[in-house]
């Protein structure tokens, strides 16, 4: 049952990391979880070339396949809202992006007001270290990706540089370009 729409200031943690990795957003409820998954994506700095899941206690939300079965516990990420979960002040949940990799993210309810008008987007307000490259093989993969392009002896660093895009700062983090892609994406 949907409630009174609302902005939700979300924290988005990056789980298994050698460091902090997180995004701070804010998210009105009135978007679906498959919007909300495009978000995340743009945020962190996926690619989005993997299947997702969000988990809530006992309820799934993900995009349908075959062996999905839409229940009283699983959900379309393209129909179901954010406001359908009453979310609440310090509620939790996690974000599963691909399934291979297995990047689990924390999403933590920071805080909640009531929705004005103007703010019917996803904003970027702040965050944290350099998403790890697509995949790369999950946190394992990750840190030994990290070991290979700092280790100048390694003949393997040129091509993993050259497979990431040539460079690669796991520190990054451009609060302006997220939200310069969000508008994109999400301008109406």
């Amino acid at each position: 049952m949907a409630t009174r729409s609302v902005l939700y200031d979300i924290q988005v943690t990056l789980l298994d990391m050698p460091w902090p990795v997180w995004r701070r957003l804010l998210v009105p409820s009135t978007i679906t979880f498959k919007k909300f998954h495009e978000a995340i994506q743009i945020a962190m700095g996926w690619q989005n070339y993997h299947l997702f899941e969000f988990r809530y206690g006992p309820i799934a939300i993900s995009i349908p396949d075959e062996d999905f079965l839409v229940d009283e516990f699983h959900f379309d990420a393209r129909w179901k809202k954010l406001s359908s979960l009453n979310l609440s002040t310090s509620d939790v949940m996690s974000y599963l992006y691909d399934f291979g990799d297995n990047w689990v993210h924390l999403i933590h309810v920071k805080g909640i007001r009531p929705l004005e008008h103007r703010e019917l987007s996803v904003r970027c307000t702040g965050g944290e270290g350099a998403c790890p490259p697509e995949d790369v093989g999950g946190p394992y993969g990750y840190e030994q990706f990290l070991q290979t392009i700092y280790d100048s002896e390694d003949p393997e660093a040129n091509h993993l540089l050259d497979w990431a895009g040539g460079s690669f700062d796991p520190w990054a983090f451009d609060r302006n370009h997220v939200n310069k892609e969000i508008a994109q994406r999400f301008k109406k």
